[in-house]
């Protein structure tokens, strides 16, 4: 398994990657016109200057989307060490499945020193299970600049993209994410909202 050193506003954040390239969910979100992923920031990085990290982050989701050994995940779970203490899950990618969940979940619960933070648009693979308390699960709006009030259930956070500033105020305004956390501390505001980029 890949852990990623991430940079920019993730600088000193780790991750956990897969690659949208390969994953046929992503395919799919990528042709509906007026979503964040007809503009995939993430695609548009492999396909320019992170392509030597494509076969790494497809062989991550090849793993991770089967059931793993207890042993196996303790061993990949050990070896996370951000500086910041904050692990993120899906920086670049997205669930493939529900045995993808299950894997990341049971990952955070390994490193209750650790906090955590799983973006998806997958609800429906979340549905159902018991997030660990150092996880922040946060519901990834896949419409721009369709604005929550608050999370759906069973999630913590919400995150919104808006292409036009005066749509909302954004409250994610590319400062550093191990300064700010909000979107990795349960607790402050539930709705996130971010300008496309």
């Amino acid at each position: 398994m890949k852990i990623s050193h991430m940079t920019g506003k993730l600088s000193g954040v780790v991750a956990i990657n897969t690659s949208p390239l390969d994953n046929d969910f992503c395919k799919k979100q990528r042709k509906k016109k007026g979503t964040v992923c007809a503009s995939c920031f993430s695609v548009k990085m492999l396909e320019a200057c992170r392509q030597k990290c494509r076969p790494a982050w497809k062989a991550n989701g090849a793993l991770l989307s089967r059931p793993l050994g207890r042993d196996y995940l303790q061993y990949w779970a050990g070896g996370l060490r951000p500086a910041s203490g904050l692990v993120r899950f899906n920086g670049h990618g997205e669930l493939i499945n529900r045995d993808h969940a299950k894997n990341l979940f049971s990952m955070a619960r390994m490193r209750l020193d650790l906090g955590f933070a799983l973006w998806t648009k997958r609800a429906d693979l979340v549905r159902g299970l018991v997030c660990p308390a150092n996880l922040s699960l946060v519901f990834s709006e896949e419409e721009t600049n369709k604005l929550h009030t608050g999370p759906p259930a069973g999630f913590d956070k919400v995150f919104c993209v808006i292409s036009d500033p005066s749509v909302a105020e954004s409250n994610c305004d590319r400062k550093n994410c191990a300064d700010c956390r909000i979107c990795y501390d349960k607790s402050g505001p539930r709705v996130i909202i971010e300008v496309l980029k």
